[in-house]
């Protein structure tokens, strides 16, 4: 369903009431198996991804949310796709990037957030950084 892809970005826009609220949906456990889950895998039907390889923040300044471009912005990378990102009329104020990751959008949004595409993205281009 998903699965390594080098050189692509997997990205989810959502809302959440801060940042810890994030970090819990994304937090993984382990099953007795040894197998990881979370909300967020759970949520999407994700077997397993490697977390080194994940962006994610929540701006909570952000009250009225931001556009999704203006989300992508602060991430790694984004120079290379971001003219390939469509605009919508919604905002959100939390962004998930899986990179070299390619989701094949078995769930393409849940309760508070929305998958919004797979990206190539371009190595050599610079690495933003997201304004604190």
């Amino acid at each position: 369903r998903s699965y390594w892809m080098e050189n692509s970005v997997s990205i989810w826009c959502g809302n959440f009431k801060n940042a810890q609220a994030l970090e819990a949906f994304l937090e993984m456990s382990y099953d007795e198996e040894a197998m990881p889950q979370s909300a967020f895998m759970n949520q999407f039907d994700i077997c397993y991804y490697d977390n080194d390889f994940q962006e994610a923040y929540c701006d909570e300044k952000a009250q009225e949310g931001l556009s999704i471009k203006q989300l992508v912005e602060p991430l790694s990378y984004a120079e290379s796709y971001l003219p390939m990102i469509l605009e919508t009329n919604k905002t959100y104020n939390s962004i998930i990037a899986l990179y070299n990751f390619s989701y094949e959008n078995v769930q393409t949004s849940g309760a508070n957030v929305d998958f919004l595409g797979v990206f190539k993205y371009n190595t050599k281009i610079e690495i933003s950084k997201r304004k604190s």
